[in-house]
């Protein structure tokens, strides 16, 4: 069997190519690719009505995390795995896409999704489309500064992706930075000082702190977001309509 090493936070794993039997996959109705510890599973019973998913994570800790939840899971690289065809109503990859090693893994990623979900795919990452007018400013946004997240995917080359697999999906982004002020927003020579202890349980800042350094308050005069989603309906079924109308509710601007 053959291996193959990939780059996920920062850290080299060597993996395996994974291939989930069609007879497992009769007991969810979800996937969930780079699940972390698990948190997306009451989610999407609540969301989107599912009743359990199986959840793929290559961390080895998250992995025994989510096996002291009892939460169904399996240790992988989701670039380097296989699921039976039409095998779960929906997949969902929340915050997995940006630690990827490229565009190529995250196009790989979403093909295997597609072919494996019946009703949607459901993605979220940071927004990485304003990086360059940011800079320009003297600013940069803490998603584009962590050094976990190798690849910057923006709606664009999402978009383009889609096209190249024939997909359609819904892009959306929120919520809208108006200004410097919001805390995500730092100085582009801030210290990089940010700590385990700055860091929520998602592994987002949720406060600006002055240690970050002095920032000028700025308006911004083009389109700055905090988070990407897109939604790619693969049929139109009643759940699909319906969780993306519930994903609408929120007042995401469509991109």
């Amino acid at each position: 069997m053959s291996k193959k090493t990939v780059i996920a936070n920062t850290v080299e794993w060597e993996t395996i190519p994974i291939s989930i039997p069609e007879d497992y996959m009769e007991y969810f109705d979800f996937v969930n690719l780079g699940a972390k510890n698990g948190g997306m599973e009451e989610y999407c019973r609540k969301t989107f009505g599912a009743r359990r998913g199986l959840h793929f994570e290559i961390n080895d800790e998250c992995v025994k995390t989510m096996e002291e939840k009892g939460i169904s899971c399996v240790q992988a690289d989701v670039t380097n795995l296989t699921l039976p065809e039409n095998c779960v109503d929906f997949v969902i990859a929340t915050g997995t896409i940006e630690h990827l090693m490229d565009l190529d893994a995250v196009k790989k990623m979403i093909e295997m999704s597609a072919n494996a979900a019946t009703d949607f795919v459901y993605l979220t990452w940071p927004w990485f489309d304003s990086d360059n007018y940011l800079k320009d400013l003297g600013f940069i946004p803490f998603p584009s500064s962590w050094p976990f997240h190798s690849c910057h995917v923006t709606i664009s080359d999402l978009k383009n992706i889609l096209k190249e697999l024939s997909l359609e999906g819904v892009c959306m982004a929120w919520p809208p930075i108006p200004d410097s002020s919001y805390y995500s927003i730092l100085p582009i020579d801030y210290p990089k000082n940010i700590g385990p202890e700055d860091l929520d349980k998602w592994g987002q800042i949720n406060e600006y702190k002055p240690k970050y350094g002095h920032k000028p308050m700025v308006k911004f005069t083009e389109p700055v977001y905090y988070e990407s989603v897109c939604f790619i309906s693969l049929r139109d079924s009643q759940r699909s309509r319906e969780s993306l109308k519930f994903i609408r509710q929120y007042g995401w601007d469509i991109i």
